[in-house]
């Protein structure tokens, strides 16, 4: 309370007017800021209260990716890893980044000659490993799904979504 009496005696004594003036202006603009903040703070709280019944729909609609467009490569790596998906009835499939091989956890040899290194380039040359990993981590998750497993000299383990079968079916 002692620096409220100090301050008012070195300006409110001497102007003591216009010390009321600017201490009433303080105060209403203090207020009014806080009577404002306060409002807004109200409105957005009644606004998210009723916003699951009305917004949500619009939102979950707006949620949904729109179809990416694939490039030829992109389209034709979704086709390999799809029909070898279904050629070996598996759920993913491990792929060597370097080599492009499939390997499956069994020791049997399934994909004995299949390399998609081959397919997708026309040639085993391994010069041709930057782009087929550029190709793979360039696919949209929603059609292909890059699925995080720690394996020795970590391959891409790969599964087509139902979103890129479906992306397929529509190429046909």
């Amino acid at each position: 309370m002692e620096w409220l009496k100090s301050l008012y005696e070195f300006s409110g004594s001497q102007y003591p007017r216009l010390s009321l003036l600017v201490a009433a202006t303080i105060g209403a603009v203090v207020f009014g800021g806080g009577w404002w903040l306060l409002g807004k703070q109200y409105e957005k709280a009644k606004l998210a209260a009723s916003a699951p019944a009305a917004v949500l729909p619009a939102a979950s609609a707006s949620a949904l990716p729109a179809q990416a467009i694939l490039s030829p490569a992109q389209e034709r790596l979704l086709e390999l890893v799809a029909s070898h998906q279904r050629q070996f009835a598996a759920r993913k499939l491990v792929i060597g980044r370097k080599t492009g091989v499939l390997h499956f956890d069994d020791d049997q040899p399934r994909s004995a000659g299949v390399s998609l290194l081959r397919d997708l380039f026309g040639s085993d040359d391994s010069t041709n490993a930057p782009h087929f990993e550029q190709l793979v981590e360039s696919m949209p998750p929603e059609y292909l799904r890059l699925l995080p497993e720690m394996r020795w000299d970590s391959p891409f383990v790969v599964s087509v979504t139902e979103a890129g079968m479906k992306y397929l079916q529509s190429r046909k």
